[in-house]
């Protein structure tokens, strides 16, 4: 059972800090276009809110206001959202399953 909570506390570090990851990179790349410098690519931010960070994504084109008029964004972020939810549930349910162990 305590390989179950560590490979759990372990998830939950993992979404935490992939979320902060990608919050910076929206907030890095608002900045490089304000500056006209280089940017990072769109499939970059798409594939890193895939594999668990798009809340965020999302928090950060709110918060920076950024790719919120490409569809690709506006719409794909909170499936992604939707998405990271229902693989974090599901990864959560089979680390996490008790047996009745008596």
């Amino acid at each position: 059972m305590l390989f179950k909570r560590l490979l759990f506390l372990v998830l939950l570090v993992y979404i935490f800090f992939i979320n902060i990851h990608v919050f910076n990179l929206m907030g890095e790349d608002k900045r490089s276009a304000e500056n006209h410098k280089w940017r990072i690519s769109e499939k970059e931010l798409i594939v890193k809110a895939a594999i668990g960070g798009a809340i965020g994504e999302g928090i950060g084109m709110l918060y920076f206001w950024h790719k919120v008029r490409k569809p690709k964004f506006y719409f794909g972020v909170p499936l992604l959202i939707v998405f990271n939810f229902l693989i974090f549930r599901i990864i959560s349910k089979k680390i996490l399953k008790r047996r009745n162990d008596f």
